[in-house]
């Protein structure tokens, strides 16, 4: 509960701050570096970092995005 609270605010200090234009109205997706700075955030606080991938990883994971 405590990462949807905190995600939802900086959501709103991001659109309040200008971060989205002629928006009225609609569902917006959260840009993805505030998800995972949101995500790196709690992880820190619990001792735990995020994990990059390698190179190999990467193009593994890109070859299933059609």
């Amino acid at each position: 509960m405590d990462l949807s609270f905190a995600l939802q605010a900086l959501a709103a200090l991001h659109i309040a701050a200008g971060g989205v234009e002629g928006a009225g109205g609609v569902v917006l997706p959260v840009p993805p570096g505030l998800d995972r700075r949101v995500a790196q955030l709690r992880l820190a606080s619990v001792g735990v970092a995020i994990d990059e991938l390698t190179p190999r990883q990467s193009d593994y994971l890109n070859k299933w995005r059609v």
